[in-house]
């Protein structure tokens, strides 16, 4: 404040027989050194201020979207923080101007320059908007990115890219594997042209009794022809299952014809950094291992995995009998297509009632006596719903790369990537839905957001 009076006031000395215009030009040069100086400070002022703006708002949009009975979002003192320093500012250069009138033209001129700056900045913010940071409502992703959906209505539901899985799953027999029990030894092989040879090797551990699995808890590893039949990730399991597991389809007809039971049998991973150990009947792999057997096989859907118990095994390429493989996958893929597709169709059907803001049509795709999802039951969720398709005029929701990742005769497990859009929030995610077969239909009986990095394998 000393500095800006003391450019614009008479020095000792000099009286007032110096014209006025002597001091302007220096009082317009030591403003515009001034304000050329602040004027980054300024600008971060003013970028914290609309920062912190728009995440208050996004949270007042968030907070209408629940319809909470406690009050909406106050102003945060540390929004205001910034607006008064920016307005203090604002008055001492207001006062500059009173007090030496001379110095107005230097004032206006490195404002409006620092203005320019300001302007041409925020035109492509170097920072992005802020994304929600409270719970959102469960039906709306995980916010990863913030980026504005544009379109005025976005497709329907469509089956993952070619560069998915899915398109990597054909009835013709590729990648199969021989895991021998006596040798703890996993092999993977791929057939071609007649041919079948070695890919890679791991080793694993096994059940802790030995000899063929008879019954649920009995600790022992299955022998015979299973198949991959779903596929979980990290996020959905506890830590000793390690980053991932491949689910067999035991039992299979071969056991059920001869009266052997249970269930649960994966092929996983460890704790990290953990040794293999024997197990209580599935296949443990070391993490590293795999991983590099999840690069090859993707989503591994319909990959044959034989069991055997062979001491001296020489050649696993010689063990499997390929006409039964080719026969058995071939039949699995081709029931997994048709369910892909009508899933795919069942979530297309779920996002049109979802936009469509109809709460009795959006129930019709819910399993409403045994649906459970973030703490709540239907009733909580439909009452949840109910609240957020009032506060919005629109809803538009694309969903996009539907992966069915797990399907038994009762139940399935689709993932696929989601883009929400309403009023006034947008955001993009992935999601889990988990069904139960209900007749010829599919019921959801639980749904969450998943990590958009690790939610489609």
């Amino acid at each position: 404040m000393t500095a800006i009076l003391i450019s614009g006031s008479v020095s000792p000395g000099q009286g007032h027989d110096r014209p006025a215009s002597a001091f302007a030009g220096k009082s317009s040069v030591d403003l515009v050194g001034m304000l050329t100086t602040i004027g980054p400070y300024l600008r971060f002022q003013w970028k914290r201020a609309l920062f912190s703006y728009r995440t208050w708002r996004n949270r007042r949009a968030i907070a209408k979207a629940y319809a909470s009975p406690w009050s909406l979002p106050e102003m945060p003192r540390w929004l205001l923080r910034p607006t008064l320093v920016c307005s203090a500012l604002v008055a001492i250069l207001a006062i500059v101007c009173l007090v030496a009138p001379d110095a107005r033209r230097g004032v206006f001129q490195a404002v409006r320059a620092a203005y320019d700056g300001v302007h041409e900045r925020l035109r492509k913010p170097d920072f992005p908007e802020a994304g929600p940071r409270l719970p959102q409502d469960p039906s709306q992703p995980v916010s990863l990115s913030n980026s504005r959906l544009t379109s005025p209505r976005y497709p329907s539901a469509t089956l993952a890219t070619t560069n998915s899985p899915q398109s990597r799953t054909s009835t013709d027999l590729d990648l199969f594997s021989v895991a021998n029990k006596s040798t703890r030894t996993m092999y993977l092989l791929r057939q071609a042209d007649g041919q079948s040879r070695l890919v890679d090797q791991y080793s694993m551990a096994v059940g802790e009794e030995d000899g063929q699995k008879q019954i649920a808890g009995d600790k022992r590893t299955p022998t015979g022809y299973y198949y991959i039949i779903g596929r979980k990730e990290g996020y959905e399991l506890t830590p000793e299952y390690g980053p991932l597991v491949f689910i067999l389809n035991y039992p299979n007809e071969d056991d059920l014809k001869a009266g052997r039971n249970g269930g649960g049998i994966l092929i996983h991973g460890s704790y990290k950094g953990a040794t293999p150990e024997p197990t209580k009947g599935c296949l443990e792999l070391y993490n590293r291992d795999l991983r590099k057997l999840a690069s090859f096989l993707k989503l591994g859907i319909g990959t044959p995995v034989v069991i055997v118990d062979i001491p001296d095994l020489a050649d696993p390429a010689s063990v499997p009998d390929y006409s039964r493989l080719t026969a058995e996958r071939s039949a699995l893929v081709e029931n997994y297509r048709a369910a892909h597709q009508k899933l795919a169709s069942f979530v297309s059907g779920w996002e049109g009632a979802w936009e469509a803001r109809d709460i009795d049509q959006y129930s019709r795709f819910y399993d409403t006596a045994t649906f459970q999802a973030e703490g709540l039951d239907w009733a909580g969720w439909r009452a949840r719903k109910e609240r957020t398709f009032r506060s919005y005029r629109k809803i538009e929701v694309t969903v996009q790369d539907v992966v069915l990742t797990e399907l038994s005769d009762s139940t399935a497990t689709v993932k696929f990537r989601q883009k929400y859009a309403s009023d006034s929030l947008q955001v993009e995610g992935a999601k889990k839905l988990s069904l139960a077969a209900a007749g010829d239909a599919w019921r959801i009986t639980g749904e969450i957001a998943i990590p958009q990095q690790e939610g489609i394998p």
